[in-house]
């Protein structure tokens, strides 16, 4: 067919234009067929990403959820161990108070134990001495067991005299005096009432002349009485007292009391004694006087 044949030609036209449209719907449905592609590829991703998401807040929440448990076993733990613990501590400490209150118990019992034998060994001393002035120099030493210092005086008319001293300045102690009675001064009070007297339970009575008394200290006299007279009078204190040993019996004041009342005792039956003897010998010289 030659080149130029008109029906070649139209051939050829409609070929061509066959093969455009063609190209075209091809190109139409390669793009139609990217979009979808491309569409199904994106929900295809969001599908993956919301799934991957839920998966990740499912994990998120498990470990969480997980986490609380963990935490929650592991405050009751530590709320169990605290509490046993506390138990356990308080059981210690019921435990060590009721030890430390038996052990004060057994020292505060030894210590009244102590102190009635010391009492008991003084009031046996007493019932052995044999003259007046054994019997008051024994109750000096003895209430200073109990007490930081210590006089006795004796009543001659109206003075007073001391006799012996114990935890006064050596000076004071050593030499001696004599003083007027001051009725209005502590031991006045004592001679004059006849009972014992504290600085702490009469509203602005003197201390004795002798005495410097620290604030907070307490002076304390008991009156010797033998045949319904005053003889003498026992003055005793805690000032400035640091020695251990003296603090049982804390109550020395009726400790030193019922020494001075039991010496007073003493200095009676020792006086009565002597009049008898002196009564007896008196007889014996009228009886022999008389048989001569």
């Amino acid at each position: 067919m030659a080149a130029d044949d008109p029906l070649q030609h139209l051939v050829d036209e409609v070929l061509r234009g066959v093969h455009g449209r063609i190209e075209d719907e091809v190109r139409t449905m390669v793009g139609r067929l990217k979009e979808e592609a491309d569409a199904q590829q994106a929900a295809a991703l969001q599908r993956a990403r919301t799934e991957a998401e839920a998966d990740a807040r499912d994990l998120v929440a498990a470990a969480l959820a997980d986490a609380a448990r963990r935490t929650e076993e592991a405050l009751t733990r530590s709320r169990e161990e605290a509490a046993q613990a506390v138990n356990s501590a308080r059981a210690e400490a019921a435990r060590a108070a009721a030890a430390e209150i038996a052990e004060a118990q057994s020292r505060e019992r030894q210590a009244e134990l102590a102190g009635a034998e010391r009492l008991l060994e003084a009031i046996r001393t007493f019932d052995h001495a044999r003259s007046l002035s054994e019997v008051l120099h024994l109750l000096a030493d003895k209430a200073a067991e109990v007490a930081a210092r210590v006089a006795v005086l004796t009543v001659e008319g109206g003075r007073l005299k001391s006799w012996r001293m114990v935890g006064f300045p050596a000076e004071l102690s050593s030499t001696g005096f004599e003083t007027e009675l001051d009725d209005e001064d502590l031991l006045g009070a004592a001679i004059r009432s006849g009972q014992a007297c504290t600085t702490s339970s009469l509203w602005g009575v003197k201390t004795p002349t002798f005495v410097q008394l620290s604030e907070g200290r307490v002076g304390f006299a008991v009156p010797l009485e033998v045949g319904g007279q005053i003889v003498g009078v026992l003055y005793a204190d805690d000032n400035e007292d640091t020695d251990p040993a003296r603090k049982v019996p804390s109550a020395w004041p009726e400790v030193v009391e019922l020494l001075a009342r039991h010496a007073a005792r003493c200095l009676q039956a020792l006086t009565a004694a002597r009049i008898v003897e002196a009564l007896a010998g008196s007889s014996r010289e009228a009886t022999e006087e008389h048989a001569t």
